[in-house]
């Protein structure tokens, strides 16, 4: 796939499933991205060490085929990829109409922390006062960690 592929495939579920517009075409219905962007397994519990590194997050989940989760007050739905050293995730707010594509070579989780500081750019911060994180720093030792 290309960047360009990506957009439309971000489009495309943006829209909730409906190609070229309002009066476009229904490539699927609203209904079965309900379904898919239900929670459909637990994949984190909510333990004093995720509060405390992601103190907006209230829960996450998997739907079919995306990872769902909260941040900010908002629904956020993504998906990762892995393949022969290069790395990807796509991240969707629908409430705001925002998605966004990270593509990297290697196979560091770096994407999460590009993803979470793109969110804390566009949504800002919470009421709750919530300190702006170094998300690149948090998850160059959490993979300093893993490799160790």
């Amino acid at each position: 796939s290309s960047i360009s592929d990506m957009a439309q495939w971000l489009r495309l579920h943006l829209s909730r499933g409906i190609w070229g517009g309002e009066d476009g075409d229904i490539i699927f219905g609203e209904g079965v991205q309900r379904t898919m962007w239900t929670a459909h397994i637990t994949t984190s519990t909510i333990t004093k060490g995720n509060e405390k590194a992601y103190p907006s997050t209230h829960f996450k989940s998997y739907g079919l085929g995306f990872d769902l989760m909260d941040y900010k007050q908002r629904k956020v739905i993504g998906h990762g990829g892995t393949f022969e050293g290069m790395k990807s995730r796509v991240t969707l707010v629908p409430e705001e109409n925002l998605g966004f594509v990270i593509l990297t070579n290697g196979q560091a989780h770096i994407d999460r922390g590009i993803s979470y500081r793109i969110l804390d750019a566009f949504l800002g911060s919470t009421s709750d006062g919530e300190e702006q994180q170094d998300w690149s720093a948090k998850y160059y030792k959490r993979e300093k960690k893993r490799l160790k």
